[in-house]
């Protein structure tokens, strides 16, 4: 049995029915993207860390398969450079799920993954505007459609994901604020 047979069967009967779809989907690109291409030919058995650990370093030099347009020709062509850290983590999780059930099933002694180490996202430094820069800012957008949502992001503390998630009907457009 080797690693891409086993992903198919492991996404199916054990991933689909406990996940999302979008994260199935997200899975599903994962594996066929990066993956298969990389590990899919190895032998459950045969597969080890240090398979693992180089893969993980190969996709963050050069993992990235996206394409973009070349501006001089208008053809579409390989994006380059590699994975983002969060990615190379995102496929060691899928990894080490898939494997681990392999392992429950007494299909692998050992799950390969638990020893490899996925890399570190180091923490950015957060960057603020300042009270006046808000003030600047939400004064020269009172007239763009989303106001109502500028507003609300720089005073509630809302995420960009929850402000865009509300019904437009509860935004208050005409309502004086504290920007008025």
């Amino acid at each position: 049995l080797n690693l891409a047979t086993w992903l198919n069967t492991w996404c199916d009967a054990y991933a689909k029915p406990n996940i999302k779809q979008s994260t199935y989907e997200s899975y599903l690109q994962q594996i066929r993207c990066h993956i298969v291409p990389e590990l899919g030919g190895i032998l459950l058995k045969r597969l080890t860390t240090t398979d693992i650990q180089c893969f993980y370093a190969k996709m963050l030099e050069s993992g990235n398969k996206s394409k973009v347009q070349d501006p001089e020709t208008g053809d579409m062509v390989d994006r380059g450079g590699g994975l983002s850290p969060a990615t190379v983590i995102r496929i060691h999780n899928i990894l080490n799920a898939a494997l681990e059930q392999a392992k429950n099933e007494n299909k692998i002694a050992v799950n390969p993954v638990t020893a490899a180490k996925p890399p570190r996202i180091e923490k950015k430094e957060m960057k603020v505007l300042s009270q006046d820069q808000v003030t600047i800012f939400l004064q020269s957008s009172k007239e763009y459609r989303y106001y109502g949502a500028y507003v609300l992001a720089a005073t509630s503390g809302m995420r960009r994901g929850e402000v865009l998630g509300l019904p437009w009907a509860n935004f208050f457009l005409n309502h004086p604020g504290p920007f008025t």
